[in-house]
């Protein structure tokens, strides 16, 4: 194995219902959440840093290749806790490789141990582990450039921002305010619906602004037109498998959790995030195996499905509906794949299954502070996070991923 340190790492909580107090003052830890690094944190800007952490750089240049730093080529990391209780462990790598090996531009990630080391005064005291996190590249610059050619990688990036500040990252609005850079006044959850990640000073955001005009216009019937803006054989892979995954929270089911690149010609492509709600994990007794392809549910409401899709994909017998249909058909075999995801599930199992339970020595019982909870996240402990990695595992609404396999696999038969 590899053993690399850096330091001076910038690391924050992320999330967006996941963002909550996680230790108290003694340096005790008694909850989860995820957590943000970056290997190209400053530390000088004063919104962030009050003036005893304000860094000061005397050298510019110093200061420029910090901005630059990579870490094994990459700009951050994002650590995740086990929030949808999975206990596999494995759906959310399963899919970003799906959607991967389908030619569909999604993070590479994996498992890692989250160690703490808590320091006091000079010394350092180790103290453990938070257990077992999912570790995930930045979707970013560095991305892009990796996934497209030098004539295509220096267009606009905008992350899909979850909250009602603005509206859901639907695409059914068009207004101004919709898209662009956020302020830093703003509170938490109050953003904008498509937040600008790259060319943040020199960007015209006239990709995004005629992308909305187009979808938001009078037309009932994209199809025809869909080429002038989004690859098109490209969108249809990523909504059949956005269907096959059966994930709740994604642009289908949620208008939520995507990236949108605009190449330089200005065609725009889906690139999928946070898939650990997949396979079979239920939300409000929803567990998405009865879904049908044409099936127009969505968990915001009905009124919060994309137009990009009631004016694609939900056209009856259109083009793009019968590519759609025809994909999921094509795709299904593929991906309820038992034996690989089980292979998938056996690497990760034999590298971390003795080390889901936390050992941090400053976890803290909470009762004292008024709380009737230890460390624990309401779904991981229940269910039993000390239990190493189960594979056949079912609890209220959510289902194993073999039967989920196995069931979605009749749907597609009987309906494409």
């Amino acid at each position: 194995s590899i053993q690399k340190t850096t330091e001076e790492v910038g690391i924050r909580m992320k999330g967006n219902t996941t963002r909550h107090s996680f230790c108290n003052s003694d340096g005790g830890i008694f909850s989860f959440s995820s957590f943000k690094i970056s290997f190209q944190e400053t530390f000088d800007d004063t919104n962030d840093y009050s003036s005893d952490d304000l860094m000061v750089w005397s050298d510019s240049e110093a200061r420029n290749n910090r901005k630059n730093r990579t870490f094994f080529g990459l700009s951050g990391l994002e650590l995740k806790f086990n929030a949808e209780g999975d206990l596999t462990y494995s759906r959310d790598i399963y899919s970003a490789l799906v959607y991967r090996q389908n030619g569909i531009y999604a993070q590479s990630t994996t498992l890692g141990v989250m160690n703490f080391a808590i320091k006091s005064g000079a010394s350092i005291n180790y103290s453990g582990s938070l257990g077992v996190y999912k570790v995930y590249e930045p979707i970013d610059r560095i991305f892009i450039k990796r996934y497209f050619p030098s004539t295509e990688n220096d267009g606009d990036l905008y992350k899909a921002t979850w909250g009602e500040f603005r509206g859901m990252p639907d695409l059914n609005h068009k207004s101004e305010g919709v898209f662009g850079i956020d302020e830093t006044s703003w509170g938490q959850n109050q953003y904008v619906s498509y937040e600008l990640k790259t060319n943040k000073s020199s960007s015209t955001q006239d990709m995004m602004r005629n992308l909305l005009a187009w979808i938001n216009g009078s037309s009932s019937d994209l199809n025809s037109t869909l080429a002038n803006y989004i690859d098109e054989d490209y969108f249809v892979t990523w909504v059949a498998i956005m269907y096959l995954t059966g994930d709740w929270d994604n642009f289908m089911y949620d208008s939520n959790n995507y990236y949108l690149y605009f190449n330089d010609s200005g065609i725009a492509y889906f690139m999928p995030y946070d898939m650990d709600r997949t396979y079979g994990i239920a939300a409000n007794n929803q567990n998405m195996v009865q879904k049908t392809p044409l099936d127009q549910y969505n968990l915001q409401g009905s009124d919060n499905r994309s137009r990009l899709l009631t004016k694609t994909i939900d056209v009856s017998n259109s083009k793009l509906q019968k590519a759609y249909l025809a994909k999921i058909k094509e795709l299904s075999t593929k991906i309820f794949d038992y034996n690989k995801f089980t292979e998938l599930y056996n690497t990760l199992y034999n590298n971390y299954c003795g080390d889901i339970y936390p050992t941090l020595s400053t976890l803290v019982d909470r009762i004292n502070q008024g709380n009737l909870d230890k460390y624990y996240n309401h779904i991981v402990f229940a269910q039993g996070v000390g239990a190493n990695m189960k594979l056949e595992y079912e609890w209220d609404s959510s289902v194993s991923v073999k039967n989920y396999f196995i069931n979605k696999q009749n749907v597609v038969n009987n309906n494409c």
